[in-house]
């Protein structure tokens, strides 16, 4: 495993972790990279984010609070400083992508209750502007139910309905493991994928004493092609 950027902001290539991938039928997958992010990495990426608020979700006529999203996120600007600079190379690596590609990181953090229902991470064609976003990676920054005989229990899984898990069940879920990160594509022949379509399930309320206070995870979406934050055609 790489040294963390804090230590040596400087890495352009990581040894990272296999991935253990989670396929459908129709050829969906996710994979799933352990040990992406060091814990001095998670705290200096929440030191460099702003402050959190309530998390929003994209419509046709734009972005707006709704109650199927009750998360609050902070934003890491982009390229903030060297360490971001060499977490987001870390990042862009993991997913296979480029960081031309990334838009600034987002860390998003959920409350016992908090959740995020069944979505699509590709935005409405009026926001995307032909520049869509392609691919996902999901990186948790806490362990939710490390001290737990069953992770289950404390709730907070990305679910995956349209994908089946490992053992056969109805639903693919990855439970939040720190450092842990989940990759997936958004589109499928330039158009999005519906089997793609996930959920983040709410910290369960009242959970027992072995299941952590929040979930905490970072967002990071690459679009199709070079990303200019400052471009008036990338929203």
């Amino acid at each position: 495993m790489s040294a963390s950027c804090v230590v040596d902001s400087s890495q352009r290539t990581f040894a990272l972790q296999a991935p253990v991938r989670a396929s459908a039928p129709g050829g969906a997958e996710v994979s799933t990279v352990g040990g992406l992010l060091h814990d001095d990495e998670v705290e200096w990426l929440q030191r460099a984010a702003t402050g959190f608020e309530r998390s929003p979700v994209q419509h046709d006529g734009g972005r707006g609070l709704s109650d199927v999203r009750t998360s609050s996120t902070a934003t890491v600007p982009r390229g903030a400083d060297d360490v971001v600079r060499c977490i987001e190379r870390k990042v862009a690596q993991a997913a296979g992508d480029s960081v031309a590609n990334l838009e600034g990181l987002q860390l998003t953090r959920y409350l016992p209750g908090q959740k995020y229902d069944t979505h699509h991470d590709c935005l409405p064609d009026a926001e995307a502007r032909g520049n869509q976003r392609s691919k996902t990676l999901f990186a948790y920054l806490q362990d939710l139910g490390a001290d737990c005989d069953d992770v289950s229990v404390c709730g907070g899984a990305t679910v995956f309905p349209h994908l089946r898990g490992a053992d056969g069940a109805a639903a693919l879920r990855i439970y939040p493991e720190r450092g842990t990160a989940a990759v997936w594509s958004n589109t499928r022949d330039g158009a999005p994928d519906d089997d793609m379509r996930h959920g983040g399930e709410p910290p369960r309320e009242g959970a027992p004493a072995c299941c952590g206070a929040e979930k905490m995870g970072l967002n990071a979406w690459f679009r199709e092609r070079s990303y200019d934050p400052s471009d008036p055609q990338d929203p």
